[in-house]
C-alpha cells in the first residue's frame, strides 16, 4: 500500500474506532458512476446507491451497497468514448479519455464542455464539496489519438495512465454512506452541443469512438456493514 493510502487507512480506521466500530472490515475499493451525455442539459446527477432504482445502473457502474460506507481519498473524471468495430459491430468497449480527441472534424472539440464544469457533493442536505472545478482532471497526453486522416503511418492510440491521469486527491476525505442521502452533481457551464464520433483506422478495419457518457471514479476504503442507520 502506497504512503498516501496507508496514511488515509490509519485516519479512516481511527474514525471508526471513535465511533465504536474499530472492528470494521476496511478494504481498498472503487466506486464508478456513469451518466449518459445529454445535449439538452448542463446538469448531471450521479446516483451512488445500488438501491436507486429510479436511475438504473449502467453495466460498467460500481455503486455502493445500502449497508456499507465508502471513504474516498481521490476522484477521477473522464469522458467515455464507447468504441465499436466496423468489422465486428457487436463488440463494444469503454474507453475513458482525459481530453477531447481532434481529427478531421472540429466537432470533437464540443466535448471540452465536459471539463468546463464543477462538481458539488451534498450529503443529507450538507454540502461536503462545493464548486470543485473539473478542469483539474483534464490531461492532454503526449501521444494522443490520431484519426483516419493520418493515412500512413496509421492512427495511434493515446498514452493514458488510468492510475494517475485525470485523478486528483481529495482533502478532506468524503464519506458516502448507505444510511444517508448522497447527491453528486456536475454542472457544465455550457451543454455539449452534439455527440462527437471519432474514427480510428487500422490496417484491417475502422473503429468508431462515440462520446457516450461522463464518468466519475472514486477510490478509497470500503467499510462493509458500516452504515449507521438512526
Amino acid at each position: 500500500m502506497a504512503k498516501m493510502e496507508r496514511a488515509s487507512y490509519q485516519l479512516i480506521l481511527a474514525k471508526y474506532k471513535a465511533r465504536g466500530k474499530g472492528n470494521v472490515r476496511l478494504t481498498q475499493s472503487s466506486i464508478l458512476l456513469s451518466q449518459a451525455i445529454d445535449i439538452n442539459t448542463k446538469t448531471y446527477n450521479f446516483p451512488i446507491l445500488q438501491s436507486d432504482n429510479q436511475t438504473p445502473a449502467a453495466a460498467e457502474e460500481i455503486r455502493l451497497n445500502l449497508n456499507d460506507e465508502f471513504v474516498s481519498y481521490e476522484v477521477a473524471y473522464y469522458v467515455n468514448y464507447k468504441s465499436q468495430s466496423e468489422v465486428t459491430p457487436n463488440f463494444k468497449a469503454n474507453n475513458y479519455l482525459t481530453f477531447a480527441p481532434t481529427g478531421a472534424s472540429a466537432q470533437n472539440n464540443v466535448i471540452n464542455s465536459a471539463w468546463d464544469s464543477k462538481m458539488t457533493i451534498d450529503i443529507n442536505g450538507v454540502k461536503r464539496l462545493e464548486n470543485w472545478d473539473m478542469l483539474k482532471h483534464k490531461c492532454n497526453p503526449r501521444t494522443q489519438f490520431q484519426d483516419f486522416t493520418a493515412g500512413f503511418p496509421l492512427s495511434t492510440t493515446p498514452s493514458i495512465c488510468m492510475l494517475n491521469d485525470g485523478c486528483v486527491t481529495m482533502q478532506p476525505m468524503i464519506t458516502f454512506t448507505g444510511a444517508k442521502k448522497n447527491e453528486i452533481t456536475i454542472s457544465l457551464n455550457d451543454n455539449v452541443k452534439s455527440i462527437p464520433v471519432f474514427t480510428l483506422q487500422t490496417k484491417t478495419e475502422k473503429i468508431d469512438y462515440t462520446a457516450s457518457s461522463l464518468v466519475l471514479i472514486f477510490r478509497g476504503m470500503l467499510g462493509q456493514n458500516a452504515a449507521k442507520f438512526q
